[in-house]
């Protein structure tokens, strides 16, 4: 549990600076893209690790 609460704080903050990058520098640009694949990554982590938990539960 720890280990997912971790990772959803570190979505929070990937999605803020994604989205101050992006009304700095607009949705196309590539700083925000990057962001955006960074943010993609840590949801894909969360995601992994919430089903690996729900399987070890189940």
């Amino acid at each position: 549990m720890k280990r997912l609460t971790q990772i959803r704080r570190e979505i929070e903050r990937k999605r803020a600076e994604m989205y101050n990058i992006c009304q700095q520098y607009g949705y196309t640009s590539l700083k925000a893209l990057k962001k955006s694949q960074e943010l993609d990554q840590l949801l894909n982590i969360f995601q992994q690790e919430h089903i690996m938990k729900q399987s070890d539960v189940g």
